[in-house]
């Protein structure tokens, strides 16, 4: 992560990739599960909008989620902070724009997601709630509310103000 932060997002996949390789050798779910997260964190900022990279992503995201599920220490959070990138992802969310345009079929898959995140908004990170309303926003916009998603999104920037974070960044 420390490289990602760095802006050396290249060198940062290679190590993350190489720890992939490592540890799919052992049994140790734990460290396959932080290595999941960082690779879905890095999916969504270098991945370009192309359906083949969303493919990907979602792949990454979905092994990241077994690999938490079978860690022996809770991840809880961690699950429920890759389900919602999940959701975010088949809203058209990328951390550098938004897809113009989705399928119906991926909004009603985020749906069916967010409806299952908000069962885990207790393990949410501040943070992570804040992309939660905002992945709200995004779901009630696709599905032509604009009015509602307007007061969603204003709602998640003030509680960025409040957090001092400054644009929607990685969850």
């Amino acid at each position: 992560m420390i490289l990602h932060d760095l802006g050396d997002d290249d060198e940062a996949m290679r190590e993350v990739d190489e720890a992939e390789m490592m540890l799919s050798l052992s049994e140790c779910q734990d460290d396959a599960a932080e290595v999941g997260q960082c690779q879905s964190k890095h999916s969504l900022v270098e991945r370009s909008k192309q359906k083949r990279d969303r493919e990907q992503i979602l792949f990454r995201l979905d092994r990241c989620i077994k690999y938490c599920e079978k860690a022996t220490v809770d991840k809880s959070a961690s699950i429920a902070q890759v389900t919602l990138r999940k959701a975010l992802l088949r809203l058209g969310y990328y951390q550098h724009g938004i897809l113009e345009d989705v399928a119906a079929s991926d909004v009603d898959i985020a749906e069916t997601v967010l409806n299952r995140v908000s069962t885990m908004t207790s393990t949410l990170t501040e943070r992570s709630k804040i992309y939660f309303t905002y992945a709200q926003s995004l779901l009630t916009f696709r599905r032509g509310d604009t009015d509602t998603a307007t007061k969603l999104e204003q709602k998640a920037r003030r509680k960025c103000k409040l957090l001092v974070l400054s644009h929607f960044c990685c969850v």
